[in-house]
């Protein structure tokens, strides 16, 4: 059997070590708790932080993807507006080159049957002086 004897020195090492673990407790554990705690404060503000900027970042992107979709559709809208105005511009150029082309023909037209005319009416007179000249050769009389 084993035989334990209770003396002064084993009173003294309970006292010894509960003077250490106060000790150790009084000037390691609680500051190292300290600083843990604040460390992990810490690191979950950076957390929160990062998820703000993150939801941000996110937050940003559709921002910038629903402004470039407007954009786009604010171009598309501009451009077919413009086409649009561009075709009736070439329709209104087309209709008045038609139309001057239309009245410079009427007018070649018409300027060709009175340069017509005058030459016929012309041309008869010539006609009328050919044949009475002729004629007056002919029968050798004047007319």
């Amino acid at each position: 059997m084993v035989s334990v004897s209770l003396d002064i020195s084993l009173f003294i090492q309970i006292l010894n070590f509960l003077v250490l673990t106060l000790v150790l407790n009084l000037f390691l554990f609680k500051p190292l708790r300290k600083i843990l705690q604040e460390r992990e404060t810490l690191f979950e503000s950076f957390r929160q932080l990062a998820d703000v900027a993150k939801k941000q970042l996110e937050d940003g992107e559709e921002e910038m993807t629903r402004r470039r979709a407007e954009a786009l559709s604010h171009g598309l809208e501009t451009m077919n507006g413009l086409k649009a105005v561009g075709q009736e511009r070439e329709r209104e150029i087309l209709t008045t080159a038609h139309d001057d082309s239309a009245r410079r023909l009427e007018e070649a037209r018409t300027n060709l049957a009175q340069q017509t005319a005058q030459v016929r009416v012309e041309l008869s007179e010539e006609t009328k002086k050919l044949a009475s000249g002729l004629a007056s050769q002919l029968l050798g009389r004047q007319l």
